[in-house]
Parts: C-alpha cells; structure tokens; sequence
C-alpha cells in the first residue's frame, strides 16, 4: 500500500502544526473564531444596489418572485427570503419550485410560469449567474431581476442587465468558499440595515447546514464561525424543521453531532425528496422549513431517503456487467436509456467508489450523451478533452458533463473511444496522504491523546487526520466477526490499543480466512480458516471509554492483507 507522508521524519507531529498544513495560520482564532471574520456585507460588489431594489418593491407591496433551486442550499436560502419578505410585510410574493433537478430559469416550464405570474421583481438565490439569455427575456418583459449566487461565471454568460451579488466575482476580497445560502445572508443583513430590522440573524443555522451540505471549503475563518455556530449547541438551530431533525437524530447521541453526521444523517433526506417526490412533495419539504407540518414531511422524507437508496442500487447492480467490461480501462462510462438525471449522480458516485476510477452516468439526448462525472479529473482539464461540449460543476469531483457523441451508433463508438483513449493516457492513481506512518510495534500512544477529538472540524478540504500502520502480524485463529450483519472485526493491537474494521463486505471477510457454512440447524455462520497474516491499514483515531477502561481505537478506512507462509515473509 502506498501513501504520501505529509510529515517528514524531522517534523515534530502535533495537531497544530497538522491545521497550519492545512492552510490555516491561526489555530487559535480557528477553532474559537471571533465575529471580527465575518466579512461586512457592504464589502459585496452591487449589494447596496440589490438591497435598494428589493427595499424599493417591499414598500411598494409589489409582487415579488423567488425561485427555488435545486438543492439543500437553494430550499435554505429561498426560504430565508421568503421568510424574510414575509417579515416585512410582503403580502404578494411567490415561489417557484423546480419539479426536476434544473438550475435557476434554465427551465423552460419556470419561465413560462413567471411570466405568466408577472411579478415586479424575480429574485435567484443560489443560481443565475451564467443564464444570461433566458434573464435577457425576463427583464425585456418589464421585470427586474437579482442575482445573489456563489457560482463562479462564465464570461460569455453573465447578464449585463441584471443585479447580480456573487462572492465570486467580488472586486474585494471575501470569502470566496461561502454557500449561496451565506450570500443571501448578506444580502438580508444589509436589507436589516437599511430598514432598520433585526431579521436575519435567525437564519444563522441554516448558513451552516448549506456550508455541509454543499461541500464548501471549511477552512476560511468565516465558514468556520458559521459551522461552530451550529454544532456547539443544538439551542442555536432556530428553524423548527431543522430543529425537530437533530432532535430525532442525535438527541440519543446526547445532542453531539459533526458536520459528518449532519451530511450522512440530514442532508439526504431533504435531497432524497428533490429526487424522487412530486413538485406537491417538494413544495410540502420547503413549507416545512416555514413550521408547517413538520412530522409528517420528516416521514415523506425518510420514505423518500429509502426509495432513492433502493433506486441506486438497482441501477448498479442491472449495469453489473457493463461497469465489469470496462475493467481496463481508466473511466467507467454508463450510457443507459434507463438512467434518471436526477440519480445520475448518486449512480456515478457509487460505481466510482466501487471501481476507485472515474465514472460517467447518462443517456443520448439528441446528438450528445447527457450524464453527470464522479471522479478525480479537474473540470477544467475535461472540458479540454476530445468531444466534450460542456463540463460545468464543482472544480473537481462532481460536475454534470456533455459529450458529442454524433447521430450514428458508429460516430458515438469512434467518439466515446477518442474521449476515452485520452482519459486511458491520464495517471488517475490517487495515493492517500497520511500524518505519518508507523511499523505496528512502533505506534506511539501520544499521538492519540494529540489528535483524538475536535470531531467538529473535519469537513472539505480539512479532513479527519490519517495514519498508515503496517506490518501487523495476526495470528486468525481467535479472530470472531461482530455485528448484526457480522461485519465488524476487532483485533488486539496490545494492550493499549484495537483495530477496529466495519462493514466489511463478503470479499474483504474472505481475506481474512472467513467462509460461511451452514450449521447442523441449517442457518449460515461464519468459520475461519487458520492462518497468519500481515495487515496494513489506513486509519484515524479513535477512543473507547467502557465502563472505566480507556481503550485507544485505530478506526479502518482502507487496509490491505497478506498471507504469511515462511518465515522470510514473517519478517518484513
């Protein structure tokens, strides 16, 4: 197993010195970071522009629009101008929800009912920044626009005509990683000032739910006083959606949470609705975050959360065999008729976890496959690759895509094989960066009274830190899996410290000598077959604190084992 040390062998390995790695020059001021980080919304180029307008047609009691984007950031921040605009007094003010996964007023079905609506002023929270044609129509038909995004523009895209806020094409520096629901913060604290109310700070919790969940950067000041803000205390979640979800969640857990288990635990759910529900489903979730009824939408959501998981899955396991004919070569692409835009990619992600490559999900619309990328290649570097007409997204990772793939079954395979030839010519091997690494019988203890806690911190671009130990020699005979699914397997490391293994699939317990058989009851159990083996592990640190006992946890996220059969083996 090969990784990349971020320590030399000289550097002193501290947890400090581990964030200043991480580009964080202060510690201290990160992990307790005072109200001075958080930038002046008046720093935001057009804000006063955009706060003028909107004052202008609330004192006008004039028919606003909001459209919902199509995402936990956009249901936050349209509900927060909603919510906002309701506050003072707005009594004509609309929201358009997507029924499909589109962005903005890039659908033709919202622009038909704006137009229909007539409203004064359209406002597009988390989106519009790169629609300037279909915003040119809106505006030709007498209604004005704002634009409060965080998406980086696209020259050649950006409406000249409309009022546009975006922390990423600010003149002055600003926190150029805040969500669009942070944006729309601003905005409604520079409204609050201008018409001397105190709105916006209850909407506070819901900057933090979008920083997670739509994976921005957590290393700036700034994301971080919004993050500390809603993990430090569950009293300081002020929507009652919200409120009711952590309470379910992690009120058993003794209302501690992570940003990890706000994104495993809550963020889907609202995304599993965005996915499978109707446009009444989607209009119920963004009402919920309005207080009304809540337990029944936590219901439908996790209905919801069931059926896309069921979906996924069905999906992998019919393109079984396309994934395994591609085993050779660096990407996997699926292009399946049957393939759902909106799980698009949920699938990608999922077979390019199962493979460790990159992986395309869609289908022929017209003269191009349609799908979405999961991966480690830069948006920027496929958008340079042969047949590729639009790759827009995230920087890297995750970014919808478009490829030319001709009219003819014979242009499609001649083009697809040109893309594919040039990904084939990539490195895409990813070698995991660690602290450190240690040989098993060298492990020092202190490291983990060091790095242990601070479980709030890990999130995008700062994440959980990792140790390779290698060369621990077990002996399989007394090994025992755990677990309702018995997929769980503890081993000794000494007296101090234990391996911990979880969900371990069929192939992996196979590795270390476990087989099923049935009993003379007839039910399956596991048996082992006896041998020493060698493991070498990436893990992060953990504690277990039984009644009394402190046990130090080394917590497996990748591992590798090696059948020892003599004794030159034994000592390498």
């Amino acid at each position: 197993m090969q990784v990349n040390n971020l320590f030399k062998q000289d550097e002193r390995i501290t947890f400090e010195n581990y964030l200043n790695k991480m580009g964080i020059d202060n510690v201290y001021k990160y992990l307790k970071p005072p109200t001075a980080v958080l930038d002046s919304c008046y720093i935001y180029d057009n804000i006063q522009e955009c706060v003028n307008t909107i004052k202008y047609h609330i004192l006008n009691n004039n028919r606003i629009a909001i459209i919902e984007d199509a995402d936990t950031d956009g249901i936050c921040c349209s509900y927060m101008m909603y919510e906002d605009l309701k506050l003072h007094k707005v009594s004509k003010v609309k929201v358009f929800i997507q029924d499909g996964k589109e962005r903005g007023i890039e659908s033709k079905n919202i622009r038909k009912q704006i137009l229909e609506w007539k409203p004064d002023l359209l406002i597009i929270p988390d989106a519009g920044t790169n629609s300037a044609e279909w915003e040119d129509e809106i505006i030709d038909n007498g209604i004005d626009i704002c634009v409060i995004d965080h998406h980086n523009p696209s020259e050649k895209k950006v409406c000249k005509r409309a009022i546009i806020v975006n922390n990423t094409m600010n003149h002055l520096e600003c926190n150029d990683k805040l969500s669009g629901t942070g944006v729309t913060f601003k905005v409604l604290q520079a409204l609050d000032y201008s018409m001397n109310t105190k709105y916006s700070n209850k909407f506070i919790d819901l900057v933090g739910l979008s920083i997670i969940s739509d994976s921005m950067d957590v290393r700036t000041y700034e994301n971080r006083w919004f993050l500390k803000y809603l993990l430090d205390d569950k009293e300081n979640v002020n929507n009652p959606f919200l409120y009711e979800l952590f309470d379910i969640f992690f009120n058993p857990l003794g209302d501690i949470y992570t940003q990890r288990d706000i994104s495993f635990k809550i963020v889907p759910l609202f995304n599993s609705v965005i996915r499978c529900g109707t446009l009444e489903d989607k209009q119920k979730l963004f009402m919920a975050f309005c207080g009304k009824n809540i337990e029944s939408t936590i219901e439908m959501c996790q209905k919801y959360h069931e059926e896309q998981a069921k979906k996924v899955e069905n999906f992998v396991n019919h393109h079984k065999e396309d994934i395994e004919i591609q085993s050779d070569s660096n990407i996997t692409i699926i292009d399946a008729q049957d393939s759902i835009k909106a799980f698009n990619g949920l699938c990608a992600g999922r077979i390019s976890g199962m493979t460790n490559k990159p992986c395309i999900v869609g289908k022929r619309i017209g003269n191009e496959l349609c799908g979405s990328f999961r991966g480690y290649i830069d948006v920027n570097v496929m958008n340079k690759l042969p047949h590729v007409t639009m790759a827009q997204g995230h920087d890297t990772g995750a970014y919808g895509i478009k490829i030319d793939i001709g009219d003819s079954d014979t242009s499609k395979s001649q083009n697809l094989a040109d893309f594919r030839a040039e990904i084939d010519k990539m490195d895409i091997s990813t070698i995991p960066t660690v602290i450190t690494s240690y040989s098993a019988n060298k492990l020092q203890m202190g490291i983990f009274d060091e790095f242990v806690g601070n479980d709030d911190l890990w999130g995008k671009e700062l994440d959980k830190p990792t140790f390779y130990i290698y060369n621990i020699k077990v002996d399989n005979k007394n090994l025992t899996l755990m677990g309702k699914k018995n997929d769980t397997l503890k081993i000794p490391l000494n007296d101090k410290c234990e391996v911990m293994f979880f969900k371990l699939s069929e192939e992996k317990r196979n590795l270390f000598g476990f087989y099923k058989k049935k009993n003379e009851d007839g039910e399956i159990e596991y048996k082992i077959k006896p041998k020493t083996i060698n493991i070498n592990i990436i893990a992060t640190l953990g504690v277990n604190n039984w009644r009394g006992r402190k046990t130090n946890q080394l917590l497996v996220e990748d591992f590798e084992v090696k059948e020892i059969t003599n004794d030159f083996e034994d000592l390498m």
